[in-house]
């Protein structure tokens, strides 16, 4: 069976994962920038692997225990069955799709070939989505924003059109000018 693992100290770190510790020494679950900031190398084996092809359409989480990485895991969101068609719709409407995600470039340019996009950006920060409003914005674009978490919620605060996913992080919804309480584009 599962074996449960009391955590102490948890701290959750916007964009990158979470750490802790478990029996009093230090644990992490995260990016591979999150491990480096904690102190803990990602052994560069594990990096070639989440790097290479089996993984380059997966988002690779990395695992520390006692201050060292002991593992990784592989993890794909499903794409929603009616995502290619409200982005189609989307797009007849002469909108401009752009997918801005915190996931790395291999998984996040997967589901954007996958969905038809133009235009992906990756390893974004919350700071990077605002930016990236911002700049739109700036360009003399009107900017809608849809999004479902923390990462997302300063994004969606300067957004003209701040779309919340139902289901998502409260932060977001309180953010937003718009709940779609499906979380579905459609």
């Amino acid at each position: 069976g599962a074996k449960r693992l009391a955590v102490t100290g948890f701290q959750s770190v916007t964009g990158k994962g979470a750490i802790g510790r478990i029996a009093a020494r230090p644990a992490a679950v995260g990016s591979a920038a999150l491990m480096q900031s904690q102190g803990f190398p990602v052994p560069e084996k594990l990096l070639a692997l989440s790097r290479g092809d089996t993984f380059a359409s997966q988002t690779t989480v990395f695992v520390a225990e006692g201050g060292e990485v002991v593992g990784m895991i592989a993890v794909r969101d499903p794409i929603r069955a009616t995502a290619g068609a409200a982005l189609a719709a989307l797009k007849s409407e002469k909108l401009t799709v752009i997918m801005a995600t915190g996931d790395a470039e291999g998984p996040a340019k997967a589901v954007g070939a996958a969905l038809g996009l133009a235009r992906v950006e990756a390893n974004m920060t919350p700071e990077d989505k605002h930016r990236l409003v911002e700049t739109l914005k700036a360009e003399g674009r009107r900017v809608a924003m849809a999004g479902d978490g923390v990462n997302d919620a300063p994004a969606l605060a300067a957004a003209d059109v701040g779309i919340a996913m139902g289901g998502g992080a409260d932060v977001a919804l309180e953010q937003a000018g718009l709940t779609l309480l499906q979380g579905d584009l459609s």
